[in-house]
């Protein structure tokens, strides 16, 4: 004899709500809504089911909202759920990070504790090749890239600015491509504020590592960005243990990549000017920050 798996997840609810039940999790969670059997059907509430994923609501006449006890829901886009829980007016709520998963907490219309969780994805990053600069091109014709990123989406513009930092003649800038589960996912770069006065002046920021990046379009708007800059900040401070801070300067108006900065942990600090380049804003993330 052995218990095989969980069936389905009761929660409570009040009397004569359903149709708030339906909005929320049919409507916003996407679990669909199928009929209670008749018998059962008469106590009020209502059931969601779909493939593995069964929720039943029950009407609890002394109803009191389950604040802790609650059902942990596997999703595949956590990113995504958010943006649709926020537009329903839902907000999320943080916890202690739990190894291998991204999660979240949300309560139901009634109140109830739901806790929603994605896998967190492999990344790891390796040395640009000569092999990735046709996807370079790829990246930097994207019209959202080109917005930030000053690069003509041409392969011998690619060429003659990228293989002096792959092959070491003269250009310091380091560079990599983040790989997510084994995926090319984004450019990233790194580089001494030293071996750039001019730079290291203008950010005002000593013993720093600095970097830049872009997440490719089938990547972006899943959450890879802030798991990527957290992934690659930490990389960078390990790569070089002369520098105490890793420093993103994303320019002011860039409001997505300051939101994926202060998601993957970084603080956000001053105002600057790089040389040449728009008004921008110092983000910072130093071993303390990183430090378990």
């Amino acid at each position: 004899m052995a218990i095989r798996r969980i069936d389905h997840v009761q929660l409570a609810m009040p009397a004569g709500r359903e149709d708030d039940a339906v909005r929320f999790y049919e409507g916003v969670l996407g679990v669909s809504q199928v009929q209670k059997p008749p018998h059962l059907a008469v106590r009020g509430g209502c059931w969601f089911e779909q493939g593995d994923v069964k929720i039943h609501l029950g009407v609890d006449s002394d109803f009191r909202p389950a604040r802790k006890a609650h059902p942990a829901l596997l999703v595949d886009d956590l990113a995504r759920m958010i943006a649709d829980l926020a537009a329903a007016g839902f907000a999320v709520s943080d916890d202690e990070p739990l190894a291998g998963y991204d999660r979240v907490y949300v309560a139901d219309p009634f109140g109830n504790r739901i806790e929603l969780l994605e896998p967190t994805p492999t990344i790891a990053f390796r040395p640009l090749t000569v092999d990735d600069f046709e996807l370079l091109v790829e990246w930097f014709a994207d019209p959202v890239v080109a917005a930030w990123w000053d690069q003509p989406a041409e392969i011998e513009s690619v060429r003659s600015k990228y293989l002096p930092r792959i092959d070491g003649t003269g250009d310091p800038t380091r560079m990599w491509i983040a790989e997510v589960d084994d995926v090319a996912a984004g450019l990233f770069q790194s580089y001494l504020h030293d071996d750039y006065p001019e730079h290291d002046i203008a950010v005002g920021l000593a013993d720093a590592v600095g970097i830049d990046y872009l997440v490719g379009a089938p990547h972006r708007g899943r959450g890879l960005g802030a798991a990527s800059l957290r992934a690659f900040a930490d990389f960078v401070l390990d790569l070089h243990r002369e520098a105490i801070v890793c420093v993103a300067t994303p320019a002011a108006a860039n409001a997505a990549s300051c939101a994926a900065l202060e998601r993957a942990g970084f603080e956000r600090g001053h105002d600057c000017r790089p040389p040449d380049e728009p008004p921008a804003i110092a983000y910072t993330f130093s071993r303390a920050t990183s430090a378990p």
